[in-house]
């Protein structure tokens, strides 16, 4: 969900053929019910699992690990749980080695029988141009689409390519842990639903209106 993502997928990933969900650390836990609406309905060819260094997600995990810091419940069963037992040697293995293998597991367990290639691609962010930033960042929940990140930040008012988080799923609920993350973890007050085909997202708010974690964030709806 890293805001400094989005330009490298557009310009390495996005051929208008390449549907996109995204989310904290690049688990597979918390999309796997709309990886499986996905599969079931369009034909894939292949599968990126893309994490990145310098991970937010993968600091927290390795904090929670530590003894350093206490996950909430959802986020112990759904981010925290899978890597209970891994041994790595500090946070870039866990980025690195660690969480790219977990994932790879976790979506092979997934699709069971379909024969799909699947790739990783580690983001070294280090490797990547990215403006410094002194103010307050957006997080923008959307269905999981082909649309570049341009032409959907082009729908704010004020938003740069670099300013927005992204979670793409089919389901805010299911991405709850993910959300919590980004609002707790990274402080990200603004929160902004995108309606991308006239869908219907007013299950989604009512139910991020209902968690504790986003009762002092600003919820709107854009499109």
């Amino acid at each position: 969900m890293d805001r400094r993502l989005s330009e490298y997928l557009d310009s390495t990933y996005n051929d208008g053929r390449t549907l996109f969900l995204r989310n904290a650390g690049a688990n597979v836990n918390t999309l796997k019910g709309s990886i499986a609406k996905i599969l079931a309905s369009a034909k894939i060819e292949k599968v990126v699992i893309a994490p990145h260094t310098d991970c937010g997600a993968m600091g927290f995990v390795d904090k929670v690990l530590r003894g350093a810091a206490t996950p909430s419940a959802q986020l112990a069963d759904n981010l925290i749980s899978q890597f209970t037992g891994d041994k790595y040697e500090g946070r870039d293995d866990l980025e690195r080695n660690v969480n790219p293998e977990t994932q790879r597991i976790n979506f092979e367990a997934l699709e069971a029988d379909m024969e799909i290639e699947m790739a990783i691609d580690l983001i070294d962010i280090s490797k990547l141009q990215i403006p410094a930033h002194g103010g307050e960042h957006v997080l923008t929940i959307t269905r999981p689409s082909s649309i570049p990140y341009r032409e959907l930040l082009k729908r704010y008012t004020g938003v740069g390519m670099f300013d927005s988080y992204f979670i793409q799923s089919d389901s805010a609920s299911d991405v709850s842990p993910d959300i919590e993350l980004a609002i707790t973890g990274l402080h990200i007050s603004d929160v902004r639903f995108v309606r991308l085909m006239g869908e219907d997202l007013s299950k989604d708010i009512d139910y991020l209106k209902s968690q504790p974690y986003a009762s002092a964030s600003r919820l709107s709806l854009v499109g």
